[in-house]
C-alpha cells in the first residue's frame, strides 16, 4: 500500500517529512493532520502533527510514555478503553465537502462503538462498532453507517472512511467495502479526537498512524 510510506516503522530516516521528499507526493495534498506515534510524543503529552499544519494532539486520560508500545507496526499508542484520547480543535473547513480519515487500528473490543476518530459529538464518529444495530465497523453520522465488514480482535487493519460528492465510502486494507451512504451533513469546526467517539466510548486497542484530509482519497491512493 502506497499510504504505508507515511507510516515510519519507527525509523525517522524512513519518513518523508514533506511533499518534496516523498516518493508519492500527492499523498501530501490536502493533509490537515498526520499523527505518527512511532515518531514519539512531543514533551510527553503532545502527539505531533507531521502535516506541517501544527494541529498537534493533546494526549489525555492518563496516557504516558508507557502507552507508547513497540509492535510489528513500529511504536503505536495503546488506548485503555476508559478515558484515553488525544484531541485538538481544528479549523478544517470541510463543511459539506469531501474528506478522508484513515488509521492503522488493532482493536481489543468489537462492541460499544470503540471510537477511532470523531469530530464533536457523533458528527461524525469513525468506530470499530458502528452502533447497536450492527457488528460492522463503520461510522455514526445522523444514523449508523455500517461498512459491511466485521473486524477480528488483536489484528492490524488499515481502515479508511471518506466522503466524495456527498457519498460515504469505507475501505479495509485498501479494498472498498460493500456499503455506501448519501450524507450531506456539515462537519463542524470543533474538537477532533482520536481514540474516542466524541460521546462516551473510548477505544480499547492500539493505533498506529492517523490522518485527516480535506479531500477524498481515490481508491488507488488508498491502496
Amino acid at each position: 500500500m502506497k499510504n504505508q510510506e507515511l507510516f515510519s516503522l519507527s525509523f525517522a530516516n524512513r519518513f518523508a517529512r514533506n511533499r518534496s521528499e516523498s516518493k508519492y507526493p500527492y499523498l501530501w495534498d490536502g493533509l490537515i493532520g498526520l499523527w505518527i506515534p512511532s515518531l514519539g510524543h512531543q514533551g510527553g503529552t503532545i502527539l505531533r502533527d507531521y502535516s506541517n499544519n501544527n494541529n498537534h494532539l493533546t494526549i489525555a486520560g492518563g496516557m504516558t510514555n508507557e502507552d507508547l508500545l513497540l509492535s510489528e507496526k513500529g511504536y503505536v499508542l495503546d488506548f485503555d478503553g476508559v478515558n484515553d484520547e488525544a484531541s485538538v480543535t481544528i479549523n478544517h473547513n470541510v463543511g459539506t465537502g469531501d474528506f478522508t480519515w484513515c488509521a492503522w487500528v488493532n482493536t481489543a473490543r468489537l462492541t460499544d462503538y470503540n471510537g477511532i476518530m470523531s469530530v464533536g459529538s457523533f458528527a461524525p464518529n469513525f468506530a470499530v462498532d458502528s452502533g447497536p444495530s450492527s457488528t460492522n465497523w463503520g461510522a455514526y453520522w445522523d444514523a449508523e453507517r455500517a461498512s459491511g465488514n466485521i473486524l477480528s480482535l488483536n489484528r492490524w487493519y488499515h481502515l479508511t472512511f471518506t466522503r466524495k460528492n456527498g457519498i460515504l465510502y469505507f475501505y479495509q486494507d485498501g479494498d472498498r467495502t460493500a456499503n455506501t451512504y448519501s450524507v450531506s451533513t456539515s462537519m463542524a469546526n470543533t474538537t477532533f479526537r482520536i481514540g474516542h467517539n466524541g460521546n462516551t466510548s473510548f477505544l480499547l486497542g492500539k493505533l498506529g498512524d492517523a490522518r485527516f484530509y480535506n479531500r477524498a482519497l481515490s481508491g488507488q491512493e488508498i491502496r
